[in-house]
C-alpha cells in the first residue's frame, strides 16, 4: 500500500456522446457518459462519493479530440514529435478543443447495461459540442462511443495492484476513435 503524489491520469471509459440537440448557432447540446463509479476495467476505482466530492472541477474542461479529415476518425491521446527552436524536437499534442463542459451543466447517475451484460451506473454531464469544428459532424452523425477523462489525481492508493482514487481534479475530456 501506498499513497501516490499528484498526477496525471488517462482512464478510458466505455462512454458516449450522444442526445445531441440545437443550442445555439455555435453550439449543440449533448449528454456524456464520463464514467462508471467503483472497479473499473482500467484497475482504477473511483468511488461515487468521490465523483460527488470533485464534479464542480468539470465545470469549463474542455472536450477534446485528434480528428484526421483524410479518414474521417477520431484518434487519441495523440501526440506528434516536431522541430522546435534550433531544431530541437519537442513534443505537442495533436488533439483540438471541440467542446466543453459549461459552467452551468448538470450532472447524473444513469445505470446502463453493457455489452457484456454487466450493469454500471454511470455519471452523465451535459456537454457543448462546437459546431465549426471538423470533428462536429463525425461526432453529430456517429456519436462517440469512447472518452478518456484526464484527471489530476490528489490522493489515491494502490492496493493489490488497484489504484484507489479517492481525491482528483477534472481536467480534460478526450473524445476516442471510433
Amino acid at each position: 500500500m501506498g499513497s501516490a503524489k499528484e498526477n496525471i491520469c488517462r482512464l478510458k471509459y466505455s462512454s458516449a456522446v450522444g442526445d445531441m440537440e440545437y443550442f445555439n448557432s455555435s453550439f449543440d447540446k449533448g449528454i456524456m457518459r464520463v464514467a462508471y463509479a467503483n472497479d473499473n476495467r482500467n484497475k482504477s476505482d473511483i468511488p461515487k462519493e468521490a465523483f460527488e466530492r470533485n464534479i464542480f472541477s468539470a465545470a469549463n474542461c474542455p472536450i477534446v479530440c485528434n480528428y484526421d479529415r483524410e479518414t474521417n476518425s477520431i484518434g487519441g491521446h495523440d501526440v506528434a514529435f516536431v522541430a522546435g527552436e534550433g531544431g530541437k524536437l519537442k513534443l505537442v499534442n495533436l488533439t483540438q478543443p471541440v467542446g466543453i463542459v459549461p459552467e452551468s451543466a448538470n450532472y447524473w447517475w444513469e445505470e446502463v447495461t453493457e455489452k457484456d451484460g454487466k450493469i454500471h451506473e454511470y455519471l452523465c454531464i451535459e456537454v457543448l459540442i462546437w459546431k465549426r469544428q471538423e470533428a462536429y459532424r463525425k461526432i453529430k452523425e456517429n456519436g462517440v462511443t469512447d472518452q478518456s477523462m484526464e484527471i489530476s489525481v490528489k490522493n489515491s492508493e494502490t492496493i493489490d495492484g488497484i489504484c484507489h482514487i479517492k481525491d482528483f481534479e477534472f481536467l480534460a475530456f478526450c473524445l476516442l476513435g471510433n
